[in-house]
């Protein structure tokens, strides 16, 4: 169907067969039905169900990401990134010191959740340019992807300090103030010439 095929919203029965070793066997029907339905893009649910691959998400121990559109995958991926941070930077002290950030929901669930309901406030508009938000496996600019971004730089993820931007405005932003930064960009948007 064109979509990016996220890794990690796969079952992890059908992960251990599209390994390439995997690939270069003959799939079971049932493993062969489920492949064509991931290149088909239908729902790929109904094997859920089936015994085999409930005991093989058990035994995964990981949550997995279910069948969802362009907007939920990204809100996955952003508080993947965002729990990811939290748990590299905790003020430890390598070559240099690096912020202590703390993911301050319960679970990647509730972050993820909470992600979805920024980008239904923001109406899938950057809230500092405007500019409209694009969603991973639908995207044709990569600066344009979404990416969540801290408020205050120094805070933590959590309630009231998180906003999701453009990729390329949270890269430029980087830990700079976020009033400051709006006041700047404000000036360039004012001064474009249209093309």
């Amino acid at each position: 169907m064109g979509a990016r095929l996220d890794w990690q919203a796969l079952h992890p029965r059908a992960r251990e067969f599209l390994f390439i070793e995997g690939t270069l066997q003959q799939l079971s029907a049932e493993n062969a039905a489920y492949a064509q339905a991931l290149i088909d893009g239908d729902d790929p649910s109904p094997w859920d169900t089936q015994a085999a691959w409930k005991a093989k998400e058990a035994k995964s121990g990981k949550a997995r990401v279910t069948m969802f559109g362009a907007a939920k995958r990204a809100a996955y991926r952003m508080a993947l990134t965002a729990m990811s941070t939290a748990a590299q930077a905790n003020g430890q002290e390598v070559t240099r010191s690096v912020k202590n950030k703390e993911v301050r929901f319960s679970s990647h669930d509730e972050l993820q959740a909470y992600i979805e309901a920024l980008l239904i406030a923001q109406e899938n508009l950057c809230a500092i340019t405007s500019f409209p938000l694009q969603f991973d496996g639908e995207h044709t600019d990569q600066e344009m992807l979404c990416s969540l971004d801290r408020i205050d730089s120094d805070g933590h993820y959590e309630v009231g300090n998180l906003q999701v931007v453009c990729r390329f405005i949270n890269r430029w932003k980087s830990d700079g103030d976020d009033a400051e930064f709006r006041r700047l960009i404000r000036l360039v948007q004012a001064s474009a010439i249209p093309v």
